[in-house]
């Protein structure tokens, strides 16, 4: 937080003065600060608290965070899963950030070479247990589950000792299972963690990459569930 004000004091002080006084400063800027973080939805949902959208606000986005992580935001929002449904602040904000990029939310879950979500599910089978060994930066896998009673196109998300930390949420999974299912690896890194205060589907944060499909080596993404583990991925597999 202190670095956010830092930031808007030196490098961009005519936004600073218009929201010096800006009772709604407070929860903007640790909006923004989980934004940045890479906790997409836990930073929308502290933006739904404020009560209006203003130009200050807006400047603040724009100065802080950079369009590719709005865009990313935008397009979890866009899913409807959080506190800030029916709020539109948030979807207002993030609108008037974008500009013209907002027209990029719609496909970019299908486009994106790499972007960020959230584990859905962690709540159940004593899988929060799991979060406490985790840290940022660390490497996960995804499963494919084509046998799953209750979704068809699951993705579960594991930690490197096989441990079950979740699912990739339904939505995220019906636009990914039928790439997967054509051959696209993903790989997959803890991005934030947070802690107790949040609500269990908001606190295991990942970044998802789409590899090149034509790499050789580890399976990323798994068609059916066992660890075939066999090397980390070269810099060399990711598109860029």
């Amino acid at each position: 937080m202190k670095m956010l004000i830092t930031e808007l004091i030196t490098r961009h002080p005519e936004i600073w003065a218009r929201l010096e006084d800006d009772p709604g400063l407070p929860f903007l800027l640790q909006g923004v600060f989980f934004l940045w973080r890479g906790a997409l939805m836990a930073g929308l949902e502290i933006l739904g608290v404020l009560p209006e959208v203003r130009r200050g606000q807006v400047a603040v986005l724009r100065a802080l965070v950079a369009e590719e992580h709005l865009v990313n935001a935008a397009a979890e929002l866009s899913h409807r899963f959080g506190a800030s449904d029916g709020n539109p602040t948030v979807p207002l904000l993030l609108g008037a950030a974008l500009g013209e990029r907002a027209e990029e939310v719609a496909g970019f879950h299908r486009r994106a070479t790499s972007f960020l979500t959230r584990v859905v599910g962690v709540n159940h089978e004593g899988r929060l247990f799991h979060l406490q060994h985790l840290h940022e930066g660390e490497r996960l896998y995804l499963i494919r589950e084509k046998d799953n009673p209750h979704d068809p196109n699951a993705i579960r998300v594991l930690d490197t000792l096989g441990d079950t930390l979740g699912y990739l949420r339904r939505t995220l999974a019906a636009i990914l299972a039928p790439q997967v299912d054509q051959g696209q690896p993903l790989a997959a890194e803890v991005a934030c963690l947070l802690g107790e205060e949040f609500r269990p589907d908001l606190r295991l944060n990942i970044k998802v990459t789409r590899m090149v499909a034509s790499f050789s080596g580890t399976v990323i993404c798994l068609m059916e569930p066992g660890l075939e583990m066999v090397r980390e991925p070269e810099a060399g597999d990711v598109r860029r």
